[in-house]
């Protein structure tokens, strides 16, 4: 497995395919809109992220994080990916499954019951449905308790995602430490992921939330799976692990051993959900099972009549002195999910609301039967005043947003402009943007300009399917969405643009100025006549990401026919950058030397001040000697500063010279500060090259 195979186009819509395909509805809510806008020309898509991931080009992006609330009281993170990184993410998980597949299957079904891949390779379905391996658990846990294992030991590990270190998964593509290319750009994506704010990054966790994560959980569990299954009796689904045995003392020893062996990959057990238990009953033995309906098998069609709503309802609950305690929490899901209107089941939600805010989703998914509710919104008022929950305030700004008449509104917009500003909570966050849209939209004022300050793309992007376009509203955040450098924004407003019906010249925005994907996108839906590819200039692209310069289009024409060659340098430079910075630093400079070159070809041209010739009749010209002459150094000051100060430091590197020439000292490697020093000297040469080139006319 190699990164050609990684970053094939097959695979590539193979991953597009199976997070199309996922049934994990909870997740896909974030994105359905934008999943809908990029299927319209997925292909042409899919072939723009493959030639920048052949180029070099590609970034993952820092995620967004959630939090929902979990019956202990605590959080459950939830990771938040742009879509194209979802498509990256899959395509890593893809090539893991092919790793694992003949490992995994003679363990499917007697030790492991969790994310079992579906049965074909090339299938647009990754796993097969839940229900297959959930019940294939209580089945078998039923019949070794028939053969006399009535002993069990439960065991569950603290934060599973989040501790899976990522050179262990590497080892399993890569267990000799080769695909060096595919492992260092997987692992350079996953410490993206690991963490929402961008300058942290850790070596350990993987997002939760996609199921393509699901699958990777299951591979750092594999070197396990084996060694217990071939020693014990040994049940697991996800983190949650049951051990059979026929006397407590075997299913200690079982227990010991496990402890270990997740101890040495760095898993952490949790302790206080361990157990060790003499079953004496069969149907005890499979009720301790985690309820994954918890989690799976969310509904969008309301499909259970009232009647049998309000019967099913009344078998997962239980009212006594103390109030109403769910005895059947699987049960009260499906039905919230499914059910229509009913007054009895919406006391109870209202009854429930304050008690157990881990089920806000249901309640909001059985309150999409009702345009208002006065209760309902009274209850959402206090929790974005008071939660503590993330995901409780935003998904009560979203209930406000929607029943809310305009007085009402009114009154809420300075907490939701406050709630933005403080910029804290990801899901509070987008609640409350999308509750500022609406107050725009029915004539409050001009809200949407919150949105301008939001640093998050994919914030903005979740938010914006809700913005309302017309000649007045909406225009400015509009333009400054189609302008960012990632596509999910743009694909956001695809829906409000069409709408609007208004020409994307209105928002000061030409089609060529569009992202590649948005423009196949975009042309598909008839916003714009001209959807052909535009020719990339993969190096203005690479020196504006890497030394944070303004992005410039003009470097073909600057290179010409060396800009293949000059490319490659860059390419190679950038692949030194993060491990080893002496080399990074000599192959930069080597960049440098041709584009001074190039850039001196250019200044002939034009007959500009500050050109001198490159060549004499020995050949080449030095590169320190020219950027240190003095009819270049007295037109452009400046650039001959910052390139000296960078080529100065190469000279002195071990690489180079083993001493310095003036001074005799040993030349030493460039330290992590100095790094720092010279990406400011780069930035500021190459912003002061594209200055000069741009006021000459290029």
């Amino acid at each position: 497995m190699n990164f050609a195979t990684f970053s094939s186009k097959h695979n590539l819509q193979l991953a597009w395919r199976r997070i199309s395909t996922t049934a994990d509805a909870r997740y896909k809510y974030y994105f359905r809109h934008l999943m809908e806008a990029y299927e319209l020309s997925f292909k042409e898509n899919i072939f723009d992220l493959y030639k920048r991931l052949r180029n070099n080009e590609y970034s993952p992006q820092t995620p967004v994080r959630i939090y929902y609330a979990k019956p202990s009281g605590l959080q459950r993170p939830i990771t938040l990916l742009n879509l194209e990184d979802q498509i990256i993410l899959q395509a890593i998980a893809n090539i893991f499954a092919e790793q694992t597949r003949s490992r995994r299957e003679p363990l499917v079904g007697k030790s492991i019951y969790s994310n079992w891949l579906s049965s074909k390779n090339d299938s647009d379905f990754f796993l097969q449905d839940w229900k297959y391996g959930y019940f294939g658990l209580r089945n078998a846990l039923k019949s070794w308790y028939k053969r006399g294992y009535s002993w069990e030991a439960s065991f569950d590990l603290s934060a599973f995602y989040e501790t899976i270190p990522h050179q262990l998964l590497l080892k399993i593509l890569a267990p000799h430490n080769g695909n060096m290319e595919l492992t260092d750009f997987i692992n350079n994506c996953l410490e993206t992921w690991s963490a929402d704010c961008p300058p942290v990054k850790h070596n350990n966790g993987i997002p939760q939330g996609p199921a393509a994560s699901d699958f990777l959980a299951e591979c750092i569990m594999l070197p396990i799976d084996e060694i217990m299954h071939n020693s014990y009796v040994y049940l697991r689904y996800v983190d949650d692990i049951k051990i059979l045995g026929q006397s407590e003392l075997e299913v200690r020893k079982a227990l010991v051993n496990l402890d270990i062996l997740c101890r040495e990959r760095g898993l952490i057990p949790n302790s206080e959900k361990t157990t060790i238990t003499y079953i004496d009953d069969e149907d005890r033995m499979v009720q301790n099972i985690t309820p994954i309906i918890l989690y799976q098998g969310i509904s969008d069609q309301k499909q259970l009549p009232k009647d049998d709503a309000e019967k099913e309802i009344s078998r997962a609950i239980t009212r006594n002195e103390d109030g109403i305690e769910i005895t059947d929490k699987s049960r009260l899901r499906y039905v919230l999910f499914r059910s229509e209107q009913s007054e009895k089941i919406l006391k109870l939600v209202i009854d429930l609301w304050d008690h157990v805010p881990y089920q806000i989703d249901a309640f909001v998914s059985f309150l999409e039967n009702y345009e208002r509710v006065d209760k309902i919104i009274g209850l959402c008022i206090k929790d974005i005043n008071s939660s503590p929950y993330d995901f409780v305030r935003g998904e009560a700004w979203k209930i406000l947003a929607r029943m809310c008449n305009i007085n009402e509104c009114k009154q809420l917009t300075s907490w939701a402009i406050n709630e933005v500003r403080a910029k804290k909570s990801s899901a509070a966050r987008i609640g409350a943007y999308i509750f500022l849209l609406r107050c725009e939209e029915l004539g409050l004022g001009a809200f949407s300009k919150w949105m301008l300050y939001e640093d998050s793309a994919l914030i903005q992007a979740i938010s914006l399917q809700h913005l309302f376009i017309d000649d007045k509203k909406g225009i400015e955040i509009t333009a400054k969405a189609l302008q960012r450098r990632i596509p999910d924004p743009s694909l956001s407003l695809l829906t409000p643009i069409v709408k609007a019906q208004i020409d994307i010249s209105r928002f000061g925005i030409r089609s060529e100025d569009l992202l590649q994907v948005t423009r196949n996108v975009y042309f598909k839906a008839g916003i714009i006549r001209d959807g052909r590819k535009i020719r990339i200039d993969v190096i203005g692209n690479r020196l504006s990401s890497r030394y944070k310069i303004q992005k410039w289009n003009k470097w073909r024409l600057l290179f010409g026919s060396e800009y293949e060659h000059i490319y490659s340098l860059l390419v190679f430079a950038e692949s030194y950058y993060k491990g080893y910075r002496s080399a990074w630093l000599g192959q930069q400079d080597a960049f440098n030397d041709a584009l001074f070159r190039a850039f001196q070809k250019f200044l002939i041209s034009k007959s500009a001040p500050g050109a001198i010739p490159t060549t004499n009749k020995n050949g080449l010209i030095d590169y320190g000697q020219l950027i240190n002459d003095i009819t270049f150094t007295n037109a452009y000051p400046l650039l001959s500063f910052h390139l000296s100060a960078v080529h100065s430091r190469r000279s002195k590197l071990p690489s180079s010279h083993p001493y310095e020439k003036r001074t005799g000292k040993k030349a030493i490697p460039l330290k992590r500060n100095e790094q720092r020093i010279m990406v400011a000297h780069l930035s500021a040469a190459y912003t002061e090259i594209t200055r000069i080139a741009t006021s000459l006319g290029i």
